[in-house]
C-alpha cells in the first residue's frame, strides 16, 4: 500500500520534534560528563607554595612600628589617667 505525499510529509514533520529531543538528550548527557571531568581536573591542581623572602629591613620596620604603636597607646592611657 503506497502512502500519499501528504501523509509522508505529515509523518516526517511529526517525527522531527522526537528526533530533536533525542539529540538534545544526547548533547545534555555529554555536556554533563564534560563539566564533571573539568571539575575533577580543577580540584587536582596543586598550587606551588609561595617562597618566603627574608628581608631584614622590612622585618625591622614592622617591629619598630609595632613598638611605636604600643608606646602611643601607653601615652594615651597615661594621659587619660592624669586627667581623671
Amino acid at each position: 500500500m503506497a502512502y500519499s505525499e501528504a501523509k509522508v510529509i505529515a509523518g516526517g514533520l511529526a517525527h522531527i520534534p522526537i528526533i530533536i529531543g533525542i539529540f538534545w538528550l544526547i548533547r545534555s548527557y555529554f555536556n554533563k560528563r564534560t563539566n564533571n571531568f573539568e571539575l575533577a581536573q580543577k580540584s587536582t591542581k596543586v598550587k606551588p607554595p609561595l617562597k618566603k623572602v627574608e628581608n631584614k629591613a622590612v622585618a625591622n620596620k614592622k617591629v619598630e612600628s609595632k613598638v611605636s604603636d604600643t608606646k602611643k597607646l601607653e601615652n594615651k592611657v597615661t594621659e587619660t589617667n592624669k586627667s581623671v
